[in-house]
C-alpha cells in the first residue's frame, strides 16, 4: 500500500497523483504544468522533471515538450546519471522511493 499524504499518494511509476474526488488517478505534475500554461496539455505533450525528481512538482522544475524530445533529454539524463552520480546517492535514492512507497 503506498503512503497517503494530503489526499495524494506515490504510484507505482514513482508520480505523485491525486487519491480521491474527480481528478482522482491525475498526476499533480501534468495539473502544476497546465495551471502553468494556463491551458491543457495538447495530446501530444509531456510533462518533464528537470532535475529528475518525479516527487518534486514545483513550477520551476517542470518543462512541458513533446514526447520524442522528452525520450531524449530522458535518455541523455539517465545515461548521465549512471555514469556520473556516485553509486552510494543512487543507493539512497533507490531507498528513499521504496520507502515511499511501503
Amino acid at each position: 500500500m503506498a503512503a497517503h499524504n494530503y489526499g495524494t499518494y506515490v504510484d507505482s511509476k514513482g508520480y505523485l497523483t491525486i487519491c480521491a474526488g474527480p481528478l482522482r488517478g491525475t498526476r499533480v505534475h501534468r495539473l502544476i504544468a497546465q495551471a502553468k500554461l494556463g491551458r491543457a496539455l495538447k495530446r501530444d505533450e509531456v510533462v518533464h522533471h528537470i532535475n529528475g525528481n518525479k516527487l518534486d512538482c514545483s513550477p520551476e522544475n517542470l518543462q512541458v515538450m513533446n514526447e520524442r524530445d522528452h525520450n531524449a533529454v530522458s535518455a541523455k539524463q539517465a545515461w548521465y546519471l549512471k555514469t556520473y552520480v556516485e553509486p552510494r546517492e543512487k543507493a539512497a535514492w533507490d531507498a528513499y522511493f521504496e520507502s515511499a512507497n511501503t
